[in-house]
């Protein structure tokens, strides 16, 4: 038994101190984990709001500026997201882009060495840009139909309408 006492202290005495070491220990590890996090915790919401105030600088709303007589095609991560008229409108850099810039003014067209005047107009921009490939032959051949529809209605002889 004297192996076990040292300096006066029994083996109970002994066994809750090592208990107490022990624990005291385990204390001091996890308040060194719990330092760790918490630093860690710091540094992710040091980043989280980083991260916000580029978006706040870089990606705010931008306005974009509609000239009278155009329309601006919009697409949105590379699809088309709305057609733009006349006026003041918000859109999201880097997200939105503009496709097309379509002129809605009143447009003179020459076929074979005449000088068409027509009051027809883009009306559609979206139909202009996406379902039909070329508006411009387009509206060209439409103005030889109506030529042609207007010049089959004269008699020959007089030139006048029936």
């Amino acid at each position: 038994m004297a192996f076990f006492r040292s300096a006066g202290q029994s083996i109970a005495t002994r066994i809750k101190l090592g208990f107490k070491n022990c624990e005291k220990r385990k204390v001091l590890a996890m308040a060194r984990i719990m330092k760790s996090y918490e630093k860690s915790k710091v540094t992710a919401m040091t980043r989280i709001n980083q991260f916000h105030e580029f978006v706040l600088q870089n990606l705010q709303i931008r306005p974009r500026l509609v000239l009278e007589r155009q329309a601006l095609l919009i697409s949105r991560y590379g699809q088309f997201k709305e057609c733009l008229g006349t006026g003041l409108h918000f859109t999201v850099p880097l997200v939105d882009r503009v496709m097309k810039t379509i002129s809605m003014e009143e447009q003179y067209i020459t076929i074979v060495n005449q000088l068409v005047l027509s009051d027809d107009n883009i009306l559609n921009p979206e139909k202009a840009a996406f379902e039909v490939e070329d508006y411009h032959q387009a509206t060209i051949e439409l103005v030889h139909k109506a030529l042609s529809d207007k010049y089959n209605t004269l008699k020959l002889i007089d030139g006048t309408n029936t």
